[in-house]
């Protein structure tokens, strides 16, 4: 696999991932959802032609930094469909998780004390928000898929943001 300085990864055949970043030729909306940084995400790629540069199905299996030469050493990429191994070198690096899609075990503790019955889901299991029954909503987050969920949500009784985990340690 041949991978120019100027590649980006994706483990799958589109855009996606959480993304905070702005970019003064193309700005984000001013309040937006996970749908619409997908959208956002594609517009820019096409914009400036930049899928070319996008090597998808490709995945990230370790990364190292190399303080002598000052790059970032991505080892085991891995194209995804053809099973080939590669290793590139790179001058700075995003790191995007695709954790909107990944459900995380959230410690039950959390909901203590909220209300009877309680139920703790991940918001990618959310089907419906239309048909919550005019339930009070908990929303534990630092990201925008809150958004998606707090836009639509019929009666939303109170929505937490917690500290960064990077600055402090929060039990899920």
């Amino acid at each position: 696999m041949d991978l120019s300085p100027n590649a980006a990864l994706q483990p799958s055949d589109d855009h996606g991932a959480t993304s905070f970043a702005g970019f003064s030729l193309f700005l984000l909306p001013s309040f937006y959802v996970s749908l619409s940084s997908y959208f956002y995400l594609r517009a820019y790629a096409d914009d400036f032609d930049l899928r070319r540069y996008i090597r998808f199905w490709t995945k990230v299996e370790f990364l190292r930094r190399n303080a002598v030469i000052s790059k970032w050493v991505l080892h085991g990429l891995r194209a995804i469909k053809e099973s080939v191994q590669s290793k590139g070198l790179y001058d700075g690096v995003i790191i995007s998780s695709g954790h909107h899609g990944t459900t995380i075990a959230l410690d039950p503790s959390i909901g203590e004390g909220v209300a009877t019955g309680r139920k703790l889901i991940h918001s990618s299991a959310i089907e419906n928000p239309h048909a919550s029954g005019g339930l009070s909503v908990v929303i534990v987050s630092r990201a925008p898929i809150s958004l998606d969920i707090t836009s639509i949500l019929p009666v939303l009784s109170l929505f937490l943001r917690r500290v960064p985990m990077e600055r402090k340690k929060v039990r899920f």
